[in-house]
């Protein structure tokens, strides 16, 4: 009696590897709120920071290699995924209908776009990284602003989810 390979139980077979073992990598950083701090301002034409070195902060979760941030800024959630070559990320999120005072003006935001890119910094509680912001109010120039600040993020001691 001869056995021959089954194509449906090597794809059983496949499919639980790559369950198992494709997203499951491990990384440094440990879950829970980090403080951000803006390092240097490239971009802030609307002057949306509140001050130079204030940003805001936000609670780092990790599966593997999928990243969510729950970030301060209009309680957004941005979403995303560890590079496969080193330990860094990227995180996108949005927040609609939301108000805000660019150049002392008051709007109220169609659309905000969040990006993050993040890499783990000097210690496995420390990520840097750039952050960008950008706003929009259809039919009102006025509300239409970017930011872009590097940045360094520190794990706030006894924040773990």
């Amino acid at each position: 009696m001869t056995l021959r390979p089954n194509a449906r139980g090597q794809l059983w077979l496949l499919w639980a590897a790559l369950v198992l073992f494709g997203g499951c990598r491990t990384h440094p950083l440990s879950d829970g709120r980090y403080a951000f701090t803006a390092d240097q301002i490239v971009v802030d034409d609307c002057g949306i920071l509140p001050d130079a070195a204030s940003l805001w902060d936000g609670v780092l979760i990790q599966d593997g290699n999928f990243v969510r941030i729950q970030y301060d800024l209009y309680d957004s959630e941005l979403t995303g995924r560890y590079r496969e070559v080193d330990e860094s990320f990227y995180v996108d999120g949005s927040a609609s209908k939301v108000s805000g005072t660019p150049r002392g003006v008051a709007c109220t935001f169609d659309l905000v776009n969040i990006h993050i890119d993040g890499a783990l910094g000097p210690d496995d509680d420390v990520f840097t990284g750039v952050v960008r912001v950008h706003t929009r109010t259809l039919g009102d120039d006025r509300c239409e602003c970017d930011l872009q600040t590097t940045f360094t993020a520190n794990f706030v001691p006894g924040s773990a989810p």
